[in-house]
């Protein structure tokens, strides 16, 4: 019987394929009556024996960042402050804990909703300088989830930095307007919506 995920020559070359290396499976034409006659090959793709393709297993995806290793890693670091109080927090990082801190903003920067933007290099150096002050605001003692906390903190520093860009870009575009240039394409979509709103009001 033909597979029905192979078309018709897909299904006649694999059986070609499977009885060139299985030459004893092969079928003969009975035709052929004399024994030194050579018999004409008859190759079908019902002859090649169907078999499911095998289903591979799933794998299971180990966190790139695990709670266990991250708690141990505080602990280290906050050791590291007690023992030295003069130093800030952001010296106290052990290096491990600083690669954690990397890895988590540059996967968090690479979702479908932050990767599009133009200042994601500035969203992710927020983010970084963020984590480096207020990672020892985690209460080890409490919760036992830092990746959940961390997490939290860089999406704030996310959005923070969000509006801190668009006040940024409304201070460019007015300067633009000033010296007579062309502003950003935001600033003209919002200049068009202005004029059809005062347009619609006169009406």
């Amino acid at each position: 019987m033909r597979s029905s995920y192979l078309s018709g020559a897909e299904s006649d070359f694999l059986a070609y394929v499977y009885f060139i290396r299985n030459p004893l499976d092969m079928p003969r034409n009975s035709n052929a009556t004399s024994k030194k006659s050579n018999p004409v090959l008859v190759i079908k793709a019902e002859d090649l024996p169907i078999t499911n393709p095998p289903i591979p297993k799933k794998k299971k995806v180990k966190n790139f960042v695990n709670n266990a290793d991250m708690l141990k890693e505080i602990n280290l670091s906050k050791t590291k402050m007690r023992a030295n109080p003069k130093l800030l927090p952001s010296e106290c990082i052990t290096r491990t804990l600083a690669m954690m801190f990397l890895q988590m903003v540059d996967r968090y920067g690479n979702r479908r909703n932050w990767s599009q933007y133009t200042y994601l290099d500035e969203f992710k150096g927020a983010a970084i300088g963020n984590l480096c002050a207020k990672w020892h605001c985690f209460d080890e003692t409490k919760y036992d989830n830092p990746f959940a906390y961390y997490t939290q903190l860089i999406e704030r520093s996310f959005k923070g930095q969000i509006v801190k860009e668009k006040k940024i870009s409304l201070v460019r575009d007015a300067l633009l307007i000033d010296m007579g240039k062309t502003p950003s394409y935001d600033a003209q979509i919002r200049h068009e919506q202005k004029v059809v709103a005062a347009k619609g009001a006169n009406e």
